[in-house]
């Protein structure tokens, strides 16, 4: 896949920000949507930034499984 078409592919997948109005008038109502639309994070469990060992927001989730499969096929100094 071309760089090109990934980013294109990426885009579509990456669900919008919430408004930045919904922060000033209900912050709490803002960041329980960020954290629904954006994170693969059960209600219960919390999270704290661990350095990027944690849960990944789900367009790198999306972006991982849709180049995932490509890896193999990779040449690395002339060999395959």
């Amino acid at each position: 896949m071309k760089r090109r078409s990934l980013l294109s592919a990426m885009a579509a997948a990456v669900a919008p920000m919430p408004d930045l109005k919904l922060l000033d008038t209900a912050p709490e109502a803002y960041w329980k949507r960020l954290r629904e639309e954006q994170f693969l994070l059960p209600d219960w469990r919390a999270y704290m930034n661990n350095g990027s060992l944690g849960v990944a927001p789900r367009p790198v989730v999306a972006a991982v499984e849709e180049g995932g499969g490509g890896g193999a096929s990779i040449r690395v100094g002339g060999t395959s």
